[in-house]
């Protein structure tokens, strides 16, 4: 199993963060989970299931798109035997404002 070089943060129509990201050979997998760190706390935003003929994979944060300051995403990964592990690969995304850039001068 491998996770690609393209685990990127981006952001929708509705400024919420979308984190896309390219799995091969994972066929093992069963379940990608996103984990987020933010304000010292980590948890769990949410899964995404495998799917045998997919390889590129999405998932929106609106569990913590609303809140300003600094968050750090990464993937777990759990396999059909009940194994889990953790990517060594993390995303920060910075959102330093609620207020729309509209009504900003």
């Amino acid at each position: 199993m491998s996770l690609s070089n393209n685990f990127v943060a981006t952001k929708n129509t509705l400024g919420e963060v979308v984190l896309k990201w390219s799995m091969i050979n994972s066929q093992d997998i069963e379940t990608y989970i996103v984990i987020a760190t933010f304000n010292g706390v980590t948890s769990v935003l949410g899964g995404v299931s495998f799917e045998p003929l997919r390889t590129n994979y999405e998932f929106v944060d609106r569990i913590l798109n609303a809140y300003v300051g600094e968050k750090v995403y990464t993937l777990a990964f759990i396999n059909y035997d009940g194994t889990t592990s953790l990517s060594d690969i993390m995303i920060t995304y910075n959102k330093d404002t609620n207020i729309p850039l509209d009504y900003l001068i």
